[in-house]
């Protein structure tokens, strides 16, 4: 399956290893951070309260009724600027839609799975198999002792022991959506931090303070869960090179990552755009997020999102081991002073220790440089999402559906 993504826009912007020669005020920011969970003050009385009220304008001023909102205003009026929010709900295809262009990326390696026929049936309702080290998973035999193709017009060529060209279609797409989860996120998360957290406004100003939001309450936290997806065997895939006769892993479910938001209410969402390799296939249209030129051929990508009607229902598919802060993290805050287009070889070196503290791996220089691409471009497409306003057209609820198997049903369905 060959994807594309429409041309760069005339006023591309590239990442320069140094400052630029003038100090404009565009390219030097700072993170504003919204409020914490534990921000529970009133700003009138000082009292903690359970139950905390907003104000309406900022959304950034905590009180504990409504006398003492009217008390504090004459103070809090004379910088009090209006916040808009982003409902994470309806802003999640365009974040989806920014991790899969990471994925076609032209520059991101092709797996050589890709590159080479497929000769074994591994269809969906072929039996999983042990490997000696105990790994189960569903072998796909790859014979690559030929020249590699790439890409194959037609899917049946590519796998002709295939059920039909659509299953064929979907292995692509599994083996195409799989590594580089971690610089991926990375990309994304550290795009919000960028082009949303740097944001502000106040009394009279015309400039634009945005923050993201899930429902009525304000996002206090975000950043990158790791830990365990819950992947049965039949969901896995195991490839087998003939040209060296030796196993080749997919991407680990033990160490995976998604991305988590806290709002200032306590309540946590999940949003994974890696899940797909393990026949996850949840997609998410993402037709009229993305800037008009930028579109491109891709308009349904993976996202799976977790939320309130989830964990009541006492559903998960993960085993959190540890998470990490991008929003409140300060070397990253630090990183942020630069806009995207004037970031220096330092800023994008404290990402890169960042992922790798995190990870307890050290990044490869591929991984390095795809990940300063994928930064900027996530920077590009969400500051010309909000510059141009794009998101007040996006609707409440996006679509949604999974791309199943031949005779696959959803639990309950």
């Amino acid at each position: 399956m060959l994807v594309t993504v429409a041309p760069f826009h005339s006023s591309t912007r590239t990442i320069t290893s140094t400052m630029a020669d003038t100090d404009s005020d565009d390219e030097y920011r700072r993170v504003h951070l919204p409020l914490s969970q534990n921000d529970n003050k009133c700003a009138a009385c000082h009292k903690s309260v359970p139950k905390i009220k907003l104000c309406s304008g900022c959304k950034e001023r905590v009180y504990c009724s409504g006398a003492c909102q009217k008390e504090d205003w004459k103070f809090h009026k004379s910088y009090c600027g209006k916040t808009e929010g982003l409902d994470l709900d309806a802003f999640r295809p365009l974040l989806a839609w920014m991790a899969n262009v990471s994925h076609i990326h032209r520059d991101k390696p092709i797996h050589f799975a890709m590159l080479h026929k497929i000769i074994n049936n591994c269809n969906p309702d072929t039996p999983w198999v042990e490997l000696s080290d105990g790994r189960q998973a569903r072998l796909v035999v790859v014979d690559d002792r030929q020249p590699p193709i790439f890409p194959y017009s037609d899917p049946m060529v590519w796998w002709p022991l295939a059920q039909s060209a659509p299953v064929a279609r979907k292995m692509q797409r599994r083996i195409l959506y799989t590594g580089y989860v971690l610089p991926i996120l990375t990309a994304v998360a550290g795009s919000l931090l960028s082009e949303i957290y740097t944001t502000t406004s106040r009394a009279g100003s015309h400039d634009k303070r945005v923050r993201l939001q899930y429902r009525s309450s304000p996002i206090a936290d975000f950043g990158i869960c790791r830990g365990a997806a819950r992947v049965v065997a039949e969901d896995r895939l195991v490839f087998y090179s003939m040209k060296t006769r030796k196993f080749i892993g997919d991407q680990d479910p033990k160490d995976h990552y998604w991305l988590y938001f806290t709002s200032v209410k306590g309540e946590e969402v999940y949003l994974d755009f890696s899940m797909y390799p393990f026949n996850f296939t949840h997609l998410v249209n993402t037709v009229g997020y993305p800037p008009p030129q930028q579109a491109g051929v891709v308009t349904s990508v993976p996202c799976f999102w977790s939320e309130r009607e989830l964990r009541k229902r006492n559903l998960s598919l993960y085993t959190e081991q540890d998470r990490v802060s991008v929003l409140r993290n300060t070397k990253l805050q630090e990183a942020m002073q630069h806009c995207s287009n004037h970031m220096t070889d330092w800023d994008l070196n404290v990402f890169h220790i960042f992922m790798e503290a995190f990870s307890k791996k050290n990044l490869t220089a591929t991984e390095k440089a795809l990940f300063n691409s994928w930064l900027w471009e996530s920077c590009r497409t969400l500051g010309e999402v909000l510059d141009t306003q794009l998101y007040k057209t996006y609707p409440k609820e996006p679509q949604t559906a999974f791309e199943l198997d031949p005779n696959e049903t959803l639990d309950g369905a």
